[in-house]
């Protein structure tokens, strides 16, 4: 049945499309090429190509080694953020000191280092160091016990400092974070949080 409509057989037919795209390039075709042209033709596309497969390469080679370091890094963060998820979990006391050292209340601040100390000194007497006072049982740690001892030192001074000046005392922010932040290695070091 036709209903009044033609198809032109090379419409759609694939074979004729190439064999009119061959037929258009055959006009352009250079016959005199000299062969030794050619080869050194030959030898510098050779060349480029091997140079851009071994950039490639190279190219990959870089990337799966950045995506394996990123990798690491991003479980050694897991790792560390659920380490620090436990540990907190498990020390209430060092939670509460975080909670009043993130505070914008200044005194928020001196009771986070008040109360940092008080785990040192629970920590320290449970190691079995002697001395009636926190500052005795510390000039009784041996050298080397504690890595950062002399920081810690300075950080149990700000305490007593707090303790003995009250709101005369004046105390930053930043330097709250810092005298918490060694409370915190100490801790760590000590297997406290």
């Amino acid at each position: 049945m036709n209903n009044g409509l033609t198809v032109d057989p090379t419409y759609g037919n694939v074979e004729y499309f190439f064999n009119q795209v061959l037929h258009f390039f055959d006009n352009f075709k250079v016959y005199s090429i000299d062969t030794h042209l050619a080869s050194k033709i030959q030898f510098i596309f050779g060349f480029a190509g091997a140079f851009f497969l071994a950039v490639i390469i190279y190219a990959l080679v870089r990337m799966l080694e950045i995506w394996k370091n990123e990798h690491r890094h991003i479980e050694h963060a897991v790792a560390m953020a659920a380490t620090e998820e436990k540990h907190q979990s498990q020390n209430p006391k060092w939670q509460n000191v975080l909670n009043h050292i993130n505070s914008d209340n200044p005194s928020d601040w001196r009771m986070a280092i008040l109360e940092a100390d008080t785990i040192l000194d629970e920590v320290v007497d449970g190691r079995g160091y002697t001395g009636d006072t926190l500052g005795e049982r510390m000039q009784n740690i041996p050298s080397g016990d504690i890595a950062n001892f002399q920081r810690l030192w300075e950080a149990h001074k700000v305490r007593n400092r707090i303790a003995h000046e009250g709101t005369d005392f004046k105390l930053s922010q930043n330097e709250a974070m810092q005298t918490i932040r060694v409370y915190e290695d100490a801790f760590r070091e000590l297997g406290a949080i």
